[in-house]
């Protein structure tokens, strides 16, 4: 498959770097540089508008949850090609300089406690949530 030439993208459309240029696998628009790489963590930088990177990520990855703000988007449990069953946590802000900042990080895979029996959190006064059994809602 082609690139689309420049002159011929849509509304919010970004060209997506080499495909050697990926943030844990999933790729980076062009002109975006990593500026932060940690094991299961990466961080890039560039300037597209926070519309533009919603449209990329929604291109390059699969089955994420976003979470948007004004300034800032935020996507659970992502899958991205290549990586089997593992899930990510995507984030797109921006500064108030007007760079945009993308990160890719790892979840950390989900266990239950007690093979799932809940009486450890029982034990503890704690409902399934893990939240005080005598509390109905967060403030």
């Amino acid at each position: 498959m082609h690139a689309k030439p420049i002159d011929h993208l849509g509304q919010d459309e970004l060209v997506p770097a080499p495909a050697t240029a990926t943030l844990l696998g999933m790729a980076m628009p062009r002109d975006y540089r990593v500026i932060d790489d940690q094991p299961g963590e990466a961080t890039a930088k560039g300037e597209a508008p926070l519309a533009a990177l919603r449209r990329h990520v929604a291109e390059h990855t699969s089955n994420g949850v976003l979470t948007p703000g004004d300034d800032a988007l935020a996507w659970m449990g992502v899958e991205i090609p290549g990586h089997g069953a593992r899930k990510f946590i995507v984030r797109a802000w921006r500064s108030r300089n007007g760079e945009t900042y993308l990160s890719v990080r790892e979840e950390a895979p989900r266990e239950a406690i007690d093979g799932g029996s809940g009486e450890v959190l029982k034990a503890l006064g704690l409902d399934q949530r893990g939240y005080p059994t005598d509390c109905d809602s967060l403030r």
